[in-house]
């Protein structure tokens, strides 16, 4: 698997809705397209229906391995693959930095793909890693889906029957438009519980 130099890690993130999919799902055509020999991995827990496949919001495709943990894709990487693409970064375990980092060496070209922080804008451990080793970071942005404000937007914001989730509630829970929206800095908002009175 040794090649001549060290390969690329390009990290792709933004909030729900920017694209981020989409641009891996590009990128795998691409070289499937050229004949290059490539693995695609997608983590266990992104439980949404649809079989071995990368999945985008806006109803793209591109086969993939769907497995449990970061260490299992050394066993799915061959002798000849040249690249690697990996999907929703902060679903997997921190290992995943380490797994980059070890085939970059190797001279593999990597392109993972992931929320950068949660509902809460709190970085999430994984991705926040890979960032700090990527070779290329690029950010996407969506569009703010409150009322007509449709400025460039960075965060993502959870609902739970309409209301904004509470900053303590459950950290991940698999969703789409339903269960998330994407927010400008403007209108992006965490419902915090208050405190019972006479409480420390």
């Amino acid at each position: 698997m040794l090649r001549n130099g060290p390969g690329r890690l390009t990290v792709i993130v933004g909030p729900m809705f920017s694209g981020k999919t989409s641009t891996l799902i590009d990128r795998a055509r691409s070289l499937a397209r050229r004949g290059e020999v490539t693995a695609v991995f997608g983590p266990v827990v992104d439980s949404r229906p649809g079989g071995p496949w990368l999945l985008s919001h806006d109803g793209e495709s591109a086969r993939a391995e769907i497995i449990g943990c970061a260490r299992k894709i050394l066993d799915s990487i061959r002798e000849n693959t040249r690249f690697v693409i990996i999907d929703e970064a902060q679903f997997w375990d921190e290992t995943l930095a380490d797994i980059c980092a070890y085939l970059k060496d190797r001279g593999l070209d990597l392109m993972v793909g992931g929320l950068d922080t949660d509902f809460r804008r709190i970085p999430f451990p994984t991705t926040e890693r890979l960032i700090r080793s990527a070779d290329q970071v690029v950010r996407l942005t969506a569009r703010c889906g409150y009322a007509e404000c449709a400025a460039p937007a960075a965060y993502t914001q959870r609902f739970t029957r309409n209301v904004r989730t509470a900053a303590d509630n459950a950290l991940v829970v698999v969703g789409g438009a339903e269960l998330y929206g994407a927010r400008c800095a403007n209108h992006h908002t965490v419902r915090t519980r208050r405190a019972m009175p006479g409480a420390e």
